[in-house]
Order: C-alpha cells, then structure tokens, then sequence
C-alpha cells in the first residue's frame, strides 16, 4: 500500500483525512478535492476518500466528473446505496433523467431493508416517483 511507501502510520492518514473533511464542512472543496486525491493516492479502495473526492466535485458543480467517481465508488464498494443517490442527483443536474432514474433504482435496490439506509431509501423513492410523474406530464403535454 502506498502509503506503507511513505512510512505513514494509520493515525496519520487519519489526520489528513480530518483535513480534507474540515475543509469541505467549511466550504472549501477545492483544497478538500486536492486532499482527497492525495488520499486515494494512499488507498484508493478506501470508499470515504472516494466519496470525499466525488463531493467535493458535485459541490464544485463538476456533475460529470463527480458522477464519474460516484461510479469509481460502486465498484469498490458495490453494496453502498450512498454513491448511487449522490449520483442521481449529478444526473439529474446535468439533465440526463434516464441515467438519474438508473441510480435512484440501485440506491434502492441497494439500500434494500437495512435500516440505516432507511431514509436515503425513502427519498431516492420520493425522488424516483417525482421524476416518473414528471416525465409523464411532459409527455402529455406535447
């Protein structure tokens, strides 16, 4: 592991990883998103640095880029129905509704019954039905 490379020991990544955090608590997301690459340096299968550095882009308002390590996230961490919701929403921004819906469905899928995805569940659901609802207006409307 890199990381092992550079003689860090776990409490020092951590520290760094408190850094990175802070700064995006604080609204600082480009020093964050830097901070973030560093780490997935360190340990690219660690999912809260992937998912720091796809935050920090969806903040920055880059929905292709952060959509994009939102799927880096699934493949490390599969069973995860956090990155599929933030992803339905860099869809959602950047207009492609049919990709938003995939998402929405596998945060769904994902979340399944496991209570402490409980609520993402319920609003990727409310998201889900809202989108459905509105495709169909507009369909109707033409």
């Amino acid at each position: 592991m890199p990381k092992d490379i550079f003689n860090l020991t776990t409490q020092q990544v951590e520290g760094v990883y408190a850094r990175a955090y802070n700064f995006y608590q604080v609204g600082r997301y480009s020093e964050a998103a830097q901070i973030f690459r560093v780490l997935m340096m360190l340990n690219g299968s660690e999912t809260k640095y992937v998912l720091g550095l796809a935050a920090c882009f969806q903040m920055l308002k880059e929905y292709k880029d952060a959509a994009d390590i939102y799927t880096f996230c699934t493949l490390i961490d599969p069973q995860n129905p956090i990155p599929y919701y933030h992803m339905s929403d860099c869809f959602m921004n950047l207009k492609d509704i049919p990709s938003a819906k995939v998402a929405l469905k596998m945060a769904i899928q994902k979340a399944g019954e496991k209570a402490e995805y409980q609520i993402l569940k319920d609003r990727s659901i409310l998201t889900l039905q809202h989108l459905d609802h509105t495709s169909k207006s507009t369909i109707k409307n033409r």
